[in-house]
C-alpha cells in the first residue's frame, strides 16, 4: 500500500506478560511517530519522565492516574477510553489504580515528533 504504512490487531483484555509490575512494548516506530504499550500491575507507578515529542495517552482498560506539570498537580483519572493529550518535554507519571476484571492499568502512548 502507498498510504497506509502500518496496520495492528491490539488485543484488550489477554494475558499479561508475566515481566513484573511493569511491562513497556514498542509496538510501532514510524519516521515520525511511536506507538508503545505500557502494562502496569500491583499499583506500580511508570516514574516521572518527559517526551521529546508531544504524546497521545489513551487507556483501553484499567483504572489510573495521570499525573502531569513542575510539581505533578495537574492530575486526570484514567478509565477505559479516556484519552490525554501533552505537549512535548512536561514533566508527567502514571500510576495504576486498580482494577476488578483485568487487574492491571493498559496505556497506549503516541509519540508524534
Amino acid at each position: 500500500m502507498k498510504n497506509i504504512t502500518e496496520t495492528l490487531q491490539l488485543k484488550v483484555g489477554g494475558p499479561v506478560p508475566d515481566s513484573g509490575d511493569k511491562y513497556v512494548k514498542q509496538l510501532f516506530t514510524g519516521s515520525r511517530r511511536k506507538l508503545i504499550e505500557v502494562l502496569l500491575k500491583n499499583h506500580a507507578t511508570l516514574s516521572r519522565h518527559q517526551a521529546k515529542e508531544p504524546i497521545t495517552v489513551l487507556c483501553p482498560s484499567g483504572n489510573g492516574v495521570f499525573r502531569a506539570g513542575p510539581l505533578l498537580d495537574e492530575e486526570q483519572r484514567l478509565t477505559p477510553g479516556t484519552l490525554v493529550t501533552l505537549e512535548a518535554e512536561i514533566d508527567h507519571e502514571v500510576t495504576y489504580t486498580g482494577y476488578k476484571i483485568y487487574g492491571r492499568l493498559k496505556t497506549l502512548k503516541s509519540l508524534i515528533g
